[in-house]
């Protein structure tokens, strides 16, 4: 795709990085040639690009914050796996008020399996247990506990509050819309824009 890029004459590029960690010869020529690159929600350290994203310490922070001051006190959290630098702010946003307040976290809390019927299983051990709320930063997870709840809520012994992670698309079940946290993409999109004819302008000169 970079090289598509290249070849088809365009002046700059807004990249946002699949895998974080995985340099390729593509990325090391645009950083050699100082091409203008802007890129989104994830850095890549040392390659010289800049990045626009959310402060995600920020937003892990704010959802365990929206759970305790909704007087819960047990709280999972479901992720997907913590390998990449976005996921792993939140978490230590996340943690780092829960610890403030005295609160558990992490263990049989932190949900980062892949098999979705382990995490099924998970989740709906603890919320046999007395979790009281699950912060989603998934969106098939999230679909997956609203389809569990749909299903039985009796052994849970009440209805657990859901959070998420940005808005999600719950229009086929209105009644179940979890709360969320919401990233202002529209505002991330526009900064990295402008950021990005910058570099484009700077290097005609």
């Amino acid at each position: 795709l970079i090289r598509f890029v290249l070849r088809s004459g365009a002046e700059g590029l807004l990249l946002f990085p699949v895998v974080q960690e995985i340099y390729n010869k593509e990325l090391l020529r645009l950083a050699d040639m100082d091409f203008p690159v802007v890129l989104l929600d994830r850095e890549l350290i040392g390659l010289g690009f800049p990045c626009v994203q959310t402060d995600h310490r920020l937003t892990g922070r704010m959802a365990a914050e929206a759970c305790v001051r909704a007087g819960h006190r047990r709280i999972a959290y479901c992720t997907a796996a913590a390998e990449i630098q976005p996921v792993i702010q939140r978490l230590e946003g996340y943690e780092g008020f829960l610890r403030e307040q005295g609160l558990p976290f992490g263990g049989e809390l932190l949900i980062t399996d892949r098999d979705l019927t382990q995490i099924r299983d998970r989740l709906k051990a603890l919320l046999c247990d007395g979790v009281t709320a699950v912060v989603s930063a998934v969106s098939v997870i999230t679909d997956m506990l609203l389809d569990l709840l749909e299903e039985d809520e009796a052994p849970f012994g009440r209805t657990p509050s859901i959070l998420t992670i940005d808005k999600m698309d719950t229009s086929d079940r209105p009644q179940r819309a979890p709360s969320y946290i919401a990233q202002d993409t529209a505002a991330i999109g526009l900064r990295a824009v402008e950021l990005l004819g910058q570099r484009i302008r700077r290097s005609h000169r």
